[in-house]
């Protein structure tokens, strides 16, 4: 099934959960959209929305592990390439073909991915922010 189809207006929607930070359930996402929609009277679209399912990501950390994927900082990295390479394929490809992909992404990952950001301030972060704004 083919999440997204450039005359569908759910094309623009459907990445959504998938873009957003981690933290954010796709759920959530759908509703604050369903919401946004509902306040400026686009019901059908509202409609199309509502009757999408949002896809769910196949692949999980035992997957990783079955696939000789390191415990720890690797699987994070591992699993945010897997998931952008889901995304790029409009979230066709299954569970199969994701894990037989990933000793080569495991093989592609270079070592300098797994070093740490630096912990920031609160006013860094704000700083930050400010700045990917403009």
């Amino acid at each position: 099934m083919n999440y997204r189809k450039e005359a569908d207006p759910v094309s623009h929607v459907s990445i959504l959960p998938f873009s957003t930070r981690s933290t954010v359930k796709p759920s959530d996402c759908k509703a604050f959209v369903l919401e946004v929609l509902k306040y400026r009277g686009d019901e059908d679209i509202h409609r199309q929305i509502e009757e999408w399912e949002v896809p769910k990501f196949p692949v999980n950390g035992h997957d990783l592990v079955s696939q000789g994927c390191p415990k720890g900082k690797m699987m994070s990295v591992i699993m945010k390439k897997l998931r952008e390479m889901w995304k790029q394929s409009d979230f066709e490809m299954g569970h199969d073909e994701l894990v037989a992909s990933i000793p080569k992404v495991l093989d592609e990952t270079d070592p300098s991915e797994l070093t740490a950001a630096p912990k920031l301030t609160r006013k860094e972060k704000k700083m930050q922010a400010g700045l990917k704004k403009k």
